[in-house]
């Protein structure tokens, strides 16, 4: 099993490693022809890991769009956002940025965590290939041997695209039950070590008090699962380098398209949903007096301190360190009242 080291929680080597999970990837790999990516979180974002044999399973069309730096980092920020969705309900099946279908499996189902197995694009509609040239062109790859490659991509009939679906439940159950027994081996004070940023990002997801109004809604079943899967995204990873330009391809939308539904969803701008949900994470973070501001400014995704300051004064009319000494002072306060 391949695992791209990437700050990775320190059960994925045991997981991955394990003879059921290689064993099972390779087991499905042969019965259905398709490569199987795991997504994970880890500290720095989120890493991915393949099953031995299935690299040469990636069809064709996948190796010439991920042949392109611009298409290889739009398969990794596509495989997040599937990653996200799928974590939020039952397998799916999704069109990828490149306009093919994969399917999604949770791995990491009823936690706060998006783990997930993504299948390699096995099937397209060919009706699809006029929505893809426009987000493909720019890339640099021959349009024609692309579509070659497109219209060349397997359609999985209802019994085999189920088949598929269940088989890949059950890796995911295997690789649930390693990963699970693995922690508990490991020790859940291990385990935190590889993870600063778990109680915080879980105030947000449960503290409505400090977070954007936009959060609150979130789960509301009448929002596109596009912009729940955003949110979601934003919600659990604000320290990522996200953008209107790279979350719209991802979806193959236009930025425009993006940024109306965002709004027409959240009532507010993508960008200013990003920084409030930022800000709410870096006001958690300062009550840790251990904490340097320019780490708290790197956790929420700034690598200037002093533009993190301006965005957080802006915001809160005060500067990081003020409102630190501002919730220090206060406590004081109280501890002084108490004790009198």
């Amino acid at each position: 099993m391949s695992v791209e080291k990437e700050r990775a929680p320190a059960w994925i080597s045991e997981v991955f490693q394990h003879p059921l999970v290689r064993q099972l990837s390779a087991l499905i790999s042969d019965l259905t022809g398709m490569r199987l990516v795991f997504v994970y979180p880890t500290a720095s974002g989120w890493g991915q890991s393949t099953g031995d044999g299935s690299v040469e399973r990636r069809s064709r069309f996948c190796e010439m769009i991920q042949s392109s730096p611009e298409g290889a980092r739009q398969c990794r920020l596509c495989h997040i956002m599937m990653t996200v969705a799928a974590c939020g309900g039952a397998p799916t099946v999704q069109r990828c940025h490149a306009g093919a279908s994969a399917l999604a499996v949770p791995v990491a189902r009823g936690t706060e965590e998006s783990v997930a197995i993504i299948s390699s694009c096995v099937f397209s509609e060919p009706q699809a290939w006029q929505n893809v040239k426009d987000r493909v062109e720019e890339m640099g790859i021959n349009l024609e041997s692309l579509q070659d490659a497109f219209v060349g991509l397997p359609h999985l009939d209802d019994k085999r695209l189920e088949l598929s679906k269940r088989l890949m439940l059950m890796l995911g159950d295997a690789v649930n039950v390693v990963r699970q027994n693995a922690m508990f081996r490991a020790g859940k004070s291990e385990l935190d070590v590889d993870s600063p940023d778990a109680v915080s990002i879980s105030a947000i997801l449960t503290g409505a008090e400090e977070c954007p109004t936009a959060i609150a809604s979130e789960f509301d079943e009448s929002m596109p699962l596009l912009i729940r899967t955003v949110c979601d995204l934003v919600r659990q990873r604000p320290d990522l380098p996200l953008s209107v330009k790279e979350l719209s391809s991802a979806a193959g939308l236009s930025p425009n398209h993006f940024s109306s539904l965002f709004r027409q969803s959240t009532g507010r701008r993508f960008t200013r949903y990003l920084t409030e949900t930022r800000m709410a994470l870096a006001k958690r973070l300062l009550d840790d007096v251990t904490l340097h501001i320019n780490e708290v400014a790197r956790r929420v995704g700034y690598d200037d301190p002093g533009y993190f300051t301006r965005r957080f004064r802006l915001l809160t009319k005060m500067t990081p360190g003020e409102w630190r000494n501002r919730k220090r002072t206060g406590a004081n306060r109280d501890l002084a009242s108490s004790a009198a």
